[in-house]
């Protein structure tokens, strides 16, 4: 995907943000869909970690470290 692996990136963290924004709505009509109990509850903690990442992987290039440092 060309991601930076010597220094931080901003991408992987765009890319995980991003692609919450579409997981989010999709988890949540399967969890509808699908009958499971309290499927808010599960929506909104899926996507509370999804943000911690998408955060955590923020901080970490403008720490100047890289996702994958291989």
């Amino acid at each position: 995907v060309g991601w930076a692996t010597a220094t931080g990136d901003l991408r992987p963290a765009h890319f995980f943000g991003t692609h919450l924004m579409q997981a989010a709505p999709a988890g949540g009509w399967a969890a509808d869909r699908f009958g499971w109990r309290w499927p808010v509850l599960w929506v909104v903690l899926a996507s509370a970690a999804w943000t911690g990442l998408a955060v955590y992987m923020f901080v970490q290039a403008l720490g100047g470290r890289p996702f994958l440092p291989f």
